[in-house]
Order: structure tokens, then sequence, then C-alpha cells
């Protein structure tokens, strides 16, 4: 959020609508009103999609009234406007950054490739960390393993190997 020039409050950056004060919630009202009529979207509409009622949405873009924070995270998602997320206030800059760089690869994965790619991933930086660490491995957890709730980087290792076995017996198979 922003203010121009001419004192109001503009849609632009990256919003945290969880740090906002109710003053700086009702200040936005104005902005989302430009960009709801920019949109060419209805009051209606917007609401709709926000889900809250028109007569809360309207009372909002005159700045007379602040929507709870989960109401305004609504309706600026409806008008595309950036918000800081859970991932962002979660980790550091360096983790962010990652995970910018390999979600829209792994987006464009086929759905059949993404489990083994995700889990190549894990053994990749557990790998790294088992190194890093000069093996003294600590317990590493792994989200994208269904039958397991904590690996050490070596057991990741591990089944990393037994998958790259498994694959290349059935490589091996089709010849």
């Amino acid at each position: 959020m922003t203010t121009r020039p001419d004192g109001k409050e503009s849609l632009s950056g990256v919003l945290d609508v969880d740090t906002m004060t109710a003053k700086e919630r009702a200040n936005l009202g104005p902005a989302v009103k430009e960009r709801r009529i920019a949109q060419k979207m209805s009051q209606e509409t917007l609401a709709e999609m926000a889900g809250i009622s028109r007569k809360t949405l309207g009372t909002f873009e005159l700045g007379k009234t602040a929507p709870q924070t989960e109401k305004l995270r609504a309706i600026l998602e409806a008008l595309d406007v950036a918000q800081v997320s859970d991932i962002e206030r979660q980790y550091g800059e360096d983790a962010r950054g990652f995970i910018a760089a390999v979600v829209p690869l792994f987006e464009r994965l086929p759905q059949h490739l993404k489990s083994d790619a995700q889990q190549d991933i894990v053994v990749l930086l557990a790998g790294k960390l088992q190194r890093a660490a000069g093996g003294n491995v600590t317990p590493f957890p792994v989200a994208a393993a269904d039958d397991v709730d904590d690996w050490e980087a070596e057991d990741a290792m591990g089944y990393a190997a037994k998958k790259k076995s498994s694959a290349d017996e059935l490589d091996n198979d089709s010849v």
C-alpha cells in the first residue's frame, strides 16, 4: 500500500493485511473502488466474489468502515491484488527465492511426474544437508512422503537410490 501524491491510498505493491490497523484497512476503501471500476466490475459482482454484502462493500469503498482482515483478503483476492502470504511470513528471503524459482517449473510438469520430482528435490537437499553437517545428520522432515513423518537425510538418500534402482529396472525391462 502506498500513498499517492494526491494523498489517496493505492493498491500497488504487496499488501500485508494482517499488519494493518483498522484505519489503514478503511483507508483502502476508495482504492478498492477505483480498482473495481477499472476492472469494469459491479459492486454486486465483487461483493459476491468476496462473500460479503453489497452494502458492506459500499460502506468500505466510501472509507466509512474497515472490513475484517479475512474479508479484506477476499476482496483483494477477487481484484487480483498481491498480498503477503503465509509462506512469505514463515520463511526467509532465500527460501522464498527458492520457492519462487522452483514452483513455476514444478507446475509445468505433467501430474504423473510431480511426486517423483518432489522427492528428487528433497533427496538433493538432504544430501547437501548431510554433507554440510559433515556426516552428522539431523532429523529431516519430508512433507512429500506419505508413509513417514520424519526421515534422516541418509534415509532419504537410500529411498532415492531404491527408487532410481527400481526405475532403472523398469527401463531395462522395456529394452
